[in-house]
């Protein structure tokens, strides 16, 4: 594929990804203009910050089990950048970098490209 061609695509995925945003608008216009919308919201603000209040006290009280939570994600997100680390390697060595599941289901490296500003 040559330059001209990934420049089209991703012109192409901008304008598809502004046309959603303008039809996001749209939605939330109208949703605003909706006559029982904002009495509807304001009640719904009033229990998610009774929510909230209760999911605090909880995870206060489980703080000690969320500090592992954090330590487990940390842990995992290491783990997955050796894995994509060693999988890219062995594809570059020309060998395979497929595994297998506790079921058995093959399962196969996928990478992602994605452009951001330099």
């Amino acid at each position: 594929m040559k330059q001209p061609e990934l420049k089209l695509i991703y012109k192409g995925i901008k304008e598809k990804k502004a046309k959603i945003k303008t039809i996001r608008e749209m939605y939330k216009n109208a949703l605003e203009n909706h006559k029982n919308y904002p009495s509807i919201l304001e009640d719904f603000n009033a229990l998610k910050a009774k929510k909230t209040l209760i999911e605090s006290k909880i995870k206060d009280e489980m703080e000690k089990d969320f500090d592992i939570i954090d330590d487990l994600k940390r842990e995992i997100q290491e783990d997955e950048r050796k894995l994509a680390d060693m999988a890219i390697k062995e594809l570059v060595n020309g060998n395979d970098a497929n595994i297998n599941d506790d079921w058995d289901n093959e399962l196969e490296p996928i990478f992602k490209v994605k452009y951001k500003k330099v």
